[in-house]
């Protein structure tokens, strides 16, 4: 890959939820992340996709490394023939799963950084329906168990600062 990367090329990473994903229409790209296994139900109920343990076991699993990859190289390769072709573009990648809270954050954070670190690209990472659909997500896990049960009282909820490693 060329070290300077796609000149003049914006990328806009969206992540979203199946919900949201039908009113984002005329997108350019999609990934859909909702074939791909998330990690542990335990890391589930404690995490999502900003949390750098998370990524970690997320991209532990070959099928989703092999997406990963997949996808750097596809990405890259229109980049660079957007740059190419039209001397530089605004870029809209849209990545999904069920409630866009793990998978596709996860999909979209490690991308982001690789667009970023790798190739120089100018990037804008904005994640819909994190903050919605993960305090859905903790309040339905919580009244499937019961509540939280023991060890999950003060859960911290935060999202994952700017530190961005490879996962």
């Amino acid at each position: 890959m060329d070290p300077a990367g796609p000149v003049g090329v914006r990328l806009t990473i969206l992540t979203c939820g199946l919900r949201t994903l039908r009113t984002l229409d005329g997108q350019n790209y999609t990934i859909d992340c909702t074939g791909l296994r998330p990690p542990s139900r335990e890391l589930q109920y404690s995490m999502n996709g900003t949390f750098r343990e998370f990524r970690q076991a997320f991209f532990a699993d070959e099928e989703a490394r092999a997406e990963l990859l997949s996808h750097t190289a596809i990405l890259y390769r229109e980049l660079r023939t957007i740059m190419y072709a039209r001397g530089g573009a605004d870029v809209f990648l849209v990545v999904h799963c069920k409630m866009g809270v793990h998978r596709s954050v996860s999909m979209a954070e490690v991308l982001a950084k690789r667009a970023r670190s790798w190739w120089g690209v100018e990037v804008r990472l904005r994640h819909l329906d994190l903050d919605r659909n993960w305090e859905r997500y903790k309040r339905s896990v919580g009244r499937e168990r019961g509540g939280w049960g023991e060890g999950r009282e003060g859960i911290e909820e935060r999202e994952g600062g700017e530190e961005r490693e490879e996962w």
